[in-house]
């Protein structure tokens, strides 16, 4: 073997440095040392090892035995961690450049329409944000490819942190209850599966009377159909919206189809479910009944919850971000404000639409700060309230003065 000229300076230095007793002989009786780091270099990047070796001579090692494979593998390790640290932090520092970048050119936007449109602005307002939106939202994205039954769909839109597990489940098979706060992206979340698999979305709020699920016979004796029917004939994601506010007798319905496969409609009678029905319900609450943010709630049945794998949607970050269109002051003060009024027992609801609302609002339209306040989060919430709700909220939010003017009056 070969021993290299790299291999006996290291060992030669090393012997000088630090005073030990190990010797670098020939090439036809090589040191076990020798052989050891050839091995290394043999193995791996040759940079790399070189900067390993230069490390260990400025090291407090005493044993050149430890100058081993082993310690190798664990400079390697520290040394991929640190690049995907100062990685990361790239990352963080170009997504933060990013949004400050968009915010000011959303800023700068909104001025160029109120020049262009002039009193017009009202009119054509909604499709300018539409647009502008848009072109933010696509910057964010991840394009999704899904393959399912040997199909490849692509999703190009953003998706919540939940939108993989819940694609799991429905792909498998499974029925998904879905349970979260209003307006936290349950019903988009399901579109979006659907469309991932590439199959039909049904839907159907919530049933207040059994017939809007099983259809019904006219005058004429015709069979009135429903989207329930058209998805157990044809197939696709069948979404209930607010299950936890329909009636009994349509959670029986569901009960009966999951279980056997079939279902006995009115004139038509039995239609077997197509292979690829599949079933997912929404909800603010666990089913265990009314709650003070929802008061129209009923408690579901243990058979009907049994039946599906519950899997809770709170708010993403990531979609705050893009409805808000990168401005991040409104995104941290409809947040401070959300967990303010939780902590302090006050029954609001802030979600994506009131986080849109204020961008559309502040941002596009131009509309006084205060008065957007008053309409799109504070909604007529006592001044008491308002206060208390302030209280620990960060005063330095470029937003919070013009809350302070509304507490004040």
């Amino acid at each position: 073997m070969a021993i290299r000229e790299k291999v006996y300076e290291f060992v030669k230095r090393w012997n000088s440095t630090k005073g030990t007793r190990y010797k670098t002989i020939s090439d036809n009786s090589p040191s076990p040392l020798a052989i050891s780091i050839n091995r290394i270099f043999d193995d791996n990047d040759e940079a790399l090892v070189d900067m390993y070796l230069d490390e260990e001579m400025n090291s407090t090692t005493t044993d050149i035995y430890l100058v081993s494979s082993y310690r190798f593998r664990k400079f390697v390790q520290a040394q991929e961690e640190k690049k995907k640290q100062e990685q990361e932090k790239k990352q963080l520092e170009e997504s933060q450049k990013a949004s400050v970048e968009t915010a000011s050119a959303m800023e700068m936007l909104g001025k160029e329409l109120v020049k262009i449109m002039g009193n017009n602005l009202a009119v054509n307002i909604t499709s300018k944000v539409k647009e502008e939106m848009d072109k933010y939202i696509s910057d964010k994205v991840f394009v999704k490819v899904v393959d399912y039954n040997g199909k490849k769909n692509e999703l190009k839109e953003i998706t919540h942190k939940v939108f993989e597990d819940v694609l799991k489940f429905v792909a498998m098979d499974e029925p998904v209850f879905l349970t979260g706060p209003a307006g936290s992206g349950k019903n988009v979340i399901c579109a979006q599966v659907a469309k991932a698999m590439g199959l039909e979305f049904y839907f159907s709020n919530a049933v207040t009377q059994e017939y809007k699920l099983t259809g019904y016979g006219d005058a004429m004796g015709n069979f009135v159909e429903t989207q329930f029917y058209k998805w157990c004939k044809n197939g696709g994601v069948f979404m209930l919206d607010e299950m936890d506010a329909s009636i009994p007798e349509a959670l029986i319905v569901l009960n009966c189809a999951i279980a056997n496969r079939y279902f006995d409609f009115p004139v038509i009678g039995r239609v077997e479910l197509n292979e690829n029905c599949r079933l997912v319900a929404c909800g603010n609450t666990w089913g265990t009944g009314a709650s003070m943010e929802y008061v129209g709630r009923n408690q579901l049945d243990g058979a009907t919850l049994n039946r599906f794998a519950t899997i809770s949607v709170d708010y993403d970050p990531r979609i705050e971000e893009s409805v808000a269109g990168g401005n991040m002051d409104i995104v941290k003060l409809c947040r401070d404000f959300r967990k303010n009024a939780e902590k302090n027992g006050c029954h609001i609801i802030v979600s994506y639409r009131e986080i849109s609302r204020l961008h559309k609002m502040i941002d596009i339209a131009k509309m006084d700060v205060v008065s957007a306040l008053k309409s799109c989060l504070i909604k007529g919430l006592e001044n008491d309230s308002l206060r208390m709700i302030m209280r620990d909220m960060d005063s330095s939010n470029k937003y919070y003065e013009a809350m302070k003017k509304i507490a004040e009056k």
